[in-house]
């Protein structure tokens, strides 16, 4: 029997110029983010399958991840993300840390899901994570973050722009506009699809009573009732923030 010359689906080779670029691209991340006064951390690729169930999503776990029983008969899981990782390392020492703690990491991590262009089952993501900071402050210093990065690989401003939501807004309008407390997560895991590949075949899953309900809220809801909750305030603080920092214009259209 002949062996595959091809790697794992969902997983690729790094060849020597392969590996230039991504050395490149990492070491523009490090430098941007540890600018930022962050430190990086690391930690196993293999965690143990409970710690997913109680800090993710159920979609991720059950659809998304590779997870098995090992030969001592527990379950474990390869790392689909770095949250509850970071959770859990920071809860062990939590005593011992400074705060606020700034780390950052750049894990590959592993996701069993259908293939997209430029997304396989095993990929490399930034993470960032500020610990200790209650107020709104952590939230204009990811943005800048983000600013700070696309600035690093030459982007000019007209080449993106930079927008902000309260995803913690939405359950309240949402019931207020009607829709049933066992659909609200489903309408908002749909609002977070919006504009990406996902989107429609997530939509298509809906039966027509809640797809056609979905689609009313969509083009119903306007900035102005998601600044009035209580974290459409902290938004509003937010943008308040980055318009003087001159990150945002006086003038932008919330929706």
């Amino acid at each position: 029997m002949s062996l595959s010359t091809q790697p794992y689906k969902g997983t690729r080779d790094f060849y020597p110029e392969d590996m230039r670029t991504r050395k490149w691209m990492l070491a523009k991340w490090r430098k941007v983010v540890e600018s930022f006064g962050y430190e990086e951390y690391d930690g196993p690729i293999l965690e143990p399958l409970e710690l997913y169930t109680a800090k993710t999503s159920d979609e991720i776990v059950n659809d998304q991840s590779f997870n098995f029983e090992d030969r001592g008969g527990r379950r474990v899981v390869m790392r689909p993300e770095m949250t509850p990782t970071v959770s859990r390392m920071v809860a062990g020492k939590r005593q011992e840390l400074g705060y606020p703690l700034r780390l950052y990491s750049i894990p590959n991590c592993f996701r069993y899901e259908r293939q997209q262009r430029g997304r396989l089952r095993e990929f490399w993501q930034l993470n960032v994570d500020l610990f200790g900071v209650e107020g709104i402050e952590a939230d204009v210093e990811n943005i800048k973050i983000a600013d700070a990065l696309l600035k690093e690989f030459g982007a000019t401003k007209d080449q993106y722009e930079i927008k902000i939501n309260s995803r913690s807004a939405l359950p309240k309008l949402l019931e207020e506009k009607g829709v049933q407390k066992d659909l609200i997560q489903d309408f908002i895991r749909a609002f977070d699809k919006i504009g990406k590949p996902a989107f429609d075949k997530y939509i298509t899953e809906l039966d027509e009573g809640t797809k056609k309900q979905f689609l009313e809220i969509v083009d119903s809801i306007k900035g102005d009732e998601i600044l009035s909750t209580e974290s459409g305030q902290r938004l509003s603080k937010v943008r308040k923030f980055l318009v003087e920092l001159g990150f945002l214009p006086e003038t932008i259209e919330v929706r």
